[in-house]
C-alpha cells in the first residue's frame, strides 16, 4: 500500500531510532566510576566530624528551657510529659468537652506536620 518514498522514509525512521537505543558503555563506566568518586567527597565532613568529635555525635543535649517556637500558643497549649525517664512534648487544643483524637506522627515528622488539623472544633492531640 505504501509507495516506496514512504518505505525509505519508514526504513531510515526505524534505523535512527534503533541506532540511538544502543548502550554506550564508556558513558555508563563514566557515570559509575564519578558515583563511586563522590561517595567519598560528599561524605567528608561527615567523616570529619565523626574522627574530631568520636561518640560525641550522637550526644543528646539537655535543655533547661525549651525553644520559643514550642511555646506558641497559635496551635494549642504545649504541655510536657515524662514516660519512663523521657520528656516527651505534645500539642492539646480544642473543646474538652468533645471526642478525643489522638494523632501520633511517624519517623521523621513532629507535631507541625498536622497543625492544620489543630484548628478545628474538636479535642485534639498532637504528638
Amino acid at each position: 500500500c505504501l509507495d516506496s518514498t514512504t518505505k525509505q522514509w519508514y526504513q531510515r525512521r526505524v534505523n535512527s531510532i534503533t541506532s540511538s537505543m544502543e548502550v554506550n558503555w564508556g558513558r555508563v563506566l563514566g557515570v559509575c566510576c564519578g558515583f563511586l568518586i563522590s561517595i567519598p567527597v560528599v561524605f567528608i565532613r561527615l567523616i570529619v566530624r565523626f574522627v574530631t568529635l568520636g561518640c560525641g555525635i550522637f550526644s543528646v543535649k539537655t535543655r533547661s528551657v525549651p525553644p520559643q517556637c514550642l511555646l506558641d500558643p497559635k496551635y494549642g497549649d504545649h504541655k510536657f510529659m515524662t514516660v519512663n525517664g523521657v520528656r516527651l512534648h505534645y500539642v492539646e487544643s480544642g473543646d474538652t468537652s468533645k471526642p478525643l483524637l489522638l494523632f501520633v506522627h511517624g519517623w521523621p515528622q513532629f507535631w507541625f506536620s498536622g497543625g492544620i488539623r489543630l484548628s478545628t472544633s474538636r479535642r485534639i492531640i498532637m504528638w
